[in-house]
């Protein structure tokens, strides 16, 4: 019975769960159990070397180590679960820190010689233990995440391991651009296909389809004589051939396309369309963007949300993690948003001055979740006529209730206005308040998602260079970037004493954390605090640390990366279980409700935060209480 429970303790362990049945029933005859009573020191700095790795089965420990000024340095507290002793074991070198119990501990203990026995038949272990957790044992997590809900059933995963190459049908069909309409038609027929690609001497300049002649020949009257060239899509988007189906995917649905150019060895290979991947993957999110697209009012709208949580849902059976699912949400309610638009202009008529709508914090990230913490803005054009003035803020006190009730009804906002009355000014306007901001940030408190901001529908030039007006701002006003670093560590990550989850003690989220406000939102601002440093202008926090590490070193980068990967993961995955659950979508979870290993990552994830708060708080007056 012993050998048992020994077993099934050590399978609920990282990274002991890796060990098979045998190797686990080996290890479980070798191991001793100790007791410690609280305040014993187990180990002591520059002491002898510990003589076994323990694994704490119940109780508390603190590591620490004393300074040359005689104070103590907390570097961690551990709990049920987790091991101490690892490098003074196998080093035989003295202890580095301090080992002392804060609770009575009850420990296993793997004496040396079993330890690097283990290690030499497990070469994962050793892996574990000497490498960096995030780098090389998220993964792990991911698949107990996601075997913890049962929609997330085994499926094949071709959406993300099928290249564009492999579902290329047949060989390309060509038409120069020169030949008449008449022929591309009779070509399409007697080849039975929906597209041509439009050649120049041989290299492709455009695509034509049968869209194309329904709507440019048959609906305009259009003579069949003309060359096709007249009447092709000149813009190719084109796709490399070993690329996954995922990314060719995403981009149809960016471009709002129906067909992709595939490229094979800077040859054309053939083409894909939107019916390629629904024989891939049975139910694909551009049959959605044409049911946005062709919906006649607000009210055919309505069935944006539950298919938007039916393709989520399809995504993570796929294995998607992150920035793949947040990229298709955002794509998918950008375009919702901006149709709302247009039904809404519909029944007001157009604004008496020109605008650009845009979205700003997660929505510019293409970062938004299936509860999207939606924000938009508005940029009017400039104008110093009193009149239109008058008649374009009688408008927009009409048009901004209107589109939040629209996307309130539509499951979008939840209740929240995604566009406010102090959103919607002239450029001139957005300038002026950019400069009270940079002159006096503590006292504005601005919304720092504005410095990541993207035009949805109009001018994209002017948002842009309202942006970059931001951004010079914040390069020359020192007290900006204080500003920046304060508003995120004041967030702290959810770890409180004894590295216990920090949840809601009351109300309607007792005993749950938020994962976005505690978890996501301090990695994004933390990226985005990282970047201005050095001058990185992308607009989402993986690309943000993807260049920090590649191109300025920076050590954490990917370790961020992953802990960001698995916190917006699993936040998706408890969406998404709250939505085929018919239960309102929100950002909370119970942490107690997870398996340990899960746990144990988002500790680890949280502890991370804390370290690059801790680099930020030495970098910046942080100090300071806007």
């Amino acid at each position: 019975m012993l050998t048992e429970e020994i077993i099934r303790f050590f399978k609920g362990i990282p990274p002991f769960h890796l060990l098979d049945d045998d190797q686990l029933r080996w290890l479980s005859e070798r191991v001793s159990l100790e007791y410690y009573p609280r305040g014993h020191k187990i180990l002591t700095q520059d002491g002898p070397p510990s003589n076994a790795l323990r694994i704490i089965k119940k109780g508390v420990v603190k590591v620490y180590m004393r300074s040359d000024n005689g104070n103590d340095i907390v570097i961690d507290i551990r709990g049920e679960g987790e091991v101490f002793g690892i490098i003074s074991t196998i080093s035989g070198d003295k202890s580095r820190a301090n080992i002392r119990a804060e609770e009575d501990v009850i420990c296993y203990a793997i004496d040396r010689t079993t330890l690097m026995e283990l290690l030499k038949r497990n070469p994962s272990l050793n892996e574990y233990f000497m490498k960096s957790y995030f780098v090389n044992f998220i993964d792990r997590t991911y698949d107990e995440t996601r075997r913890r809900f049962s929609l997330l059933c085994h499926t094949d995963r071709s959406l993300f391991t099928t290249s564009v190459g492999d579902i290329v049908r047949r060989e390309p069909v060509t038409i120069d651009e020169h030949s008449s309409i008449r022929e591309a038609a009779q070509i399409m027929s007697a080849e039975n296909i929906g597209s041509l690609v439009v050649t120049r001497k041989g290299i492709p300049v455009g695509i034509v389809t049968d869209r194309d002649l329904r709507n440019k020949v048959v609906a305009k009257d259009k003579d069949v004589n003309d060359p096709v060239r007249l009447i092709m899509s000149p813009s190719l988007i084109r796709m490399d051939a070993n690329e996954h189906c995922f990314e060719a995917l995403l981009k149809m649905i960016r471009f709002n396309i129906h067909h992709l150019i595939v490229i094979e060895g800077g040859e054309l290979k053939g083409v894909v369309s939107n019916h390629d991947f629904l024989l891939l993957q049975g139910y694909s999110p551009l049959v959605l963007i044409r049911e946005i697209e062709e919906a006649m009012n607000i009210e055919q709208l309505s069935m944006v949300k539950d298919k938007v949580h039916h393709i989520v849902s399809s995504l993570l059976r796929e294995g998607a993690r992150a920035h793949n699912i947040a990229g298709i949400i955002t794509e998918l309610i950008e375009k919702t948003v901006v149709k709302t638009t247009e039904h809404v202009e519909k029944r007001l008529g157009p604004s008496p001055l020109p605008y650009s709508l845009f979205i700003y914090g997660d929505g510019a990230r293409r970062e938004l979740s299936l509860n999207p913490h939606l924000k938009l803005g508005v940029v009017l054009e400039d104008t110093n006529n009193p009149e239109v003035i008058h008649s374009t803020e009688v408008y927009f006190q009409e048009f901004q209730p209107l589109l939040n009730e629209a996307l309130n009804r539509l499951g979008i906002t939840c209740n929240m206005p995604a566009l406010i009355s102090e959103d919607i000014k002239m450029f001139r306007e957005w300038k002026n308040l950019f400069k009270d901001w940079s002159d006096d940030p503590f006292l504005h408190s601005p919304d720092i998602d504005c410095i990541d901001m993207r035009s949805i529908r109009g001018n994209e030039e002017a948002v842009e260079r309202l942006r970059q007006e931001l951004l010079t701002m914040i390069k020359t006003h020192y007290n900006f970037m204080d500003y920046i670093a304060t508003v995120t560590v004041e967030n702290r990550p959810p770890l409180g004493f004894l590295r216990r989850f920090v949840v809601d003690k009351a109300g309607e989220h007792k005993d749950e954390l938020n994962l976005y406000q505690k978890g996501i939102l301090p990695i994004t601002y933390s990226s985005v605090v990282l970047a201005l440093e050095k001058n990185i202008t992308v607009q989402s926090t993986v690309k943000r640390l993807s260049s920090l590490g590649n191109r300025y070193d920076f050590p954490m980068a990917k370790d961020l990366i992953r802990a960001y990967e698995y916190i917006y993961t699993l936040l998706i995955h408890e969406q998404t279980a709250k939505a085929e659950g018919a239960r309102p979508v929100d950002d909370f979870i119970n942490p107690e409700n997870l398996g340990n290993l899960e746990k144990k990552t988002l500790k680890e994830s949280f502890q991370l935060i804390a370290n690059v708060y801790d680099m930020i708080e030495k970098s910046y007056r942080t100090e300071r209480i806007p």
